[in-house]
């Protein structure tokens, strides 16, 4: 059909015998105004776009979408061989992303923007260098990458990447974002990570919980920045053992000034002989031992609920009163205060929970309030137990402790993602079988559908095959895919 002007939709899915290399519609310019080509099947669709180096071709009726990448970073990706180009066109689709797993090496000057390599998600390594450094346009100077399963290696340098987000990289062992400006960096589920090197940066604080779930570290290099106050390393394991990788204090040949974060006040760790090894080996004496396992952190945690407030005080003089005895509730809680709290009830007389984001040792929280519908459990890495109630609607975000989500009659949730959960093991539904049907999906990761569906049990002594009915009805709501 070359050498025409059709347009819009070309729907082939009745030709199913249509054979890659004898069809030719839009190879080389030709119909440029078509959108979409149906034809029967993906695999179908993927042969002919590979063949017509195209991404028109499609067997849902969606068209695969390009990537929209700074032309000097696709320049370096098309130019691999064995990248990720499979049709030779030129451009990447989101669906070539997915589908390669080499690593993305780009090694020339003139990046502007590192935005599209999200898509990326089953590279094996990154990396951005350039003797010449790369100037980021002011409006993409953020990188947030999430859910890379099998990237081993980060390597960024010599560019104005301001602000860093890695969250779930199960595989990730070395991060390395040096001689930049970097100014504020969040590594979440980053289990096996043993190599961090930010050296050379504009990072001025790091916050008590950086370090948590960081506990493979073997080498860490914050030379060259201008961070201030304190540092948590208790989260680390084996510091005396590496202590001479341990780089945070002491005099850096390369950076300008050689001696940098001045202003750190304390570096706490677990023992004595811990700080006394890396006093020696960094040039300090600012390591301290922290016999309780975490620092004294007086950040401001902002709760502007008086009922909550009141509710945290009760708790806490419970647990300390000749700390908090004298405390008011006008007075503000700090990081260190709320760390304390490992079990929080809110109940019904709670309006706001802005703040309650800041309890990350929770381990159990009841939600009952009213107003409030949703809560981000992303910094909340310790928490097993959850239950929703009141008005709350869902939970977001992503943990790896979180194991029961329970749902008190509460027929304000409808749809409940739980993919970010990845240990998620049950929900509970705690609902008469008289109350309204209202479930209708609730996404789990794949391995733990069949768990969660054997843990929804509807009782009710009064109408047992109601029960069963409902019982049955939201375990089919149970699966793997996103909530429509």
């Amino acid at each position: 059909l070359t050498g025409n002007q059709l347009k819009g939709t070309v729907d082939l899915s009745k030709l199913t015998k249509l054979q890659n290399g004898k069809v030719s519609i839009v190879k080389n310019g030709n119909n440029s105004q078509i959108e979409k080509i149906i034809v029967s099947d993906v695999a179908k669709a993927t042969a002919l776009n590979n063949s017509e180096r195209t991404n028109k071709y499609t067997a849902t009726g969606e068209v695969d979408q390009i990537i929209d990448l700074d032309p000097v970073v696709k320049s370096a990706i098309v130019a691999e061989s064995t990248g990720p180009d499979r049709n030779g066109d030129g451009e990447i689709t989101i669906s070539e992303a997915l589908a390669y797993t080499g690593r993305i090496d780009i090694g020339i000057a003139g990046v502007r923007s590192l935005k599209g390599l999200e898509q990326f998600k089953n590279i094996s390594a990154l990396r951005i260098a350039s003797g010449d450094g790369n100037t980021l346009d002011a409006n993409n100077t953020k990188l947030s990458l999430t859910a890379f399963p099998n990237m081993k290696t980060l390597d960024i340098s010599n560019t104005t990447l301001e602000e860093l987000e890695i969250k779930n990289f199960p595989k990730l062992t070395r991060i390395s974002v040096v001689n930049g400006n970097l100014k504020n960096i969040s590594i979440v589920e980053a289990t096996e990570l043993q190599e961090l090197s930010l050296e050379r940066n504009s990072l001025t604080a790091l916050s008590a919980t950086f370090f948590n779930g960081l506990t493979k570290l073997t080498a860490i290099n914050l030379l060259g920045n201008n961070i201030a106050g304190e540092i948590n390393l208790a989260p680390v394991q084996r510091l005396e053992a590496n202590a001479g990788n341990i780089q945070i204090m002491r005099e850096c040949r390369i950076c300008s000034p050689k001696r940098g974060n001045l202003q750190v006040t304390n570096i706490y760790v677990n023992t004595q002989n811990e700080a006394s090894v890396l006093n020696g080996a960094d040039g300090t004496v600012v390591y301290k031992s922290n016999s309780g396992g975490g620092s004294q952190d007086n950040t401001k945690v902002t709760i502007t609920d008086r009922n909550l407030k009141s509710q945290i005080l009760r708790i806490l003089r419970n647990k300390d009163f000749a700390t908090y005895g004298n405390r008011t509730v006008d007075q503000d809680f700090t990081q260190s205060d709320v760390d304390k709290i490992t079990e929080l009830l809110i109940d019904t007389n709670i309006t706001n929970i802005t703040g309650l984001e800041r309890f990350t040792k929770l381990k159990k929280l009841e939600l009952f309030p009213q107003g409030p519908t949703t809560l981000d459990l992303t910094a909340m890495q310790e928490l097993e137990e959850i239950t929703l109630g009141g008005t709350m609607k869902t939970i977001t975000g992503s943990n790896v402790s979180l194991k029961k989500v329970t749902l008190k009659e509460n027929r304000n949730v409808t749809k409940l993602d739980l993919r970010g959960f990845r240990n998620i093991e049950k929900v509970f539904i705690e609902e008469q079988p008289t109350t309204p049907n209202h479930i209708e999906c609730i996404a789990v990761p794949a391995n733990k559908v069949e768990d969660v569906k054997a843990s929804i049990n509807i009782t009710g002594t009064s109408n047992a095959d109601l029960a069963r009915t409902k019982t049955t009805l939201y375990r089919s709501k149970v699966q793997s895919t996103p909530c429509n």
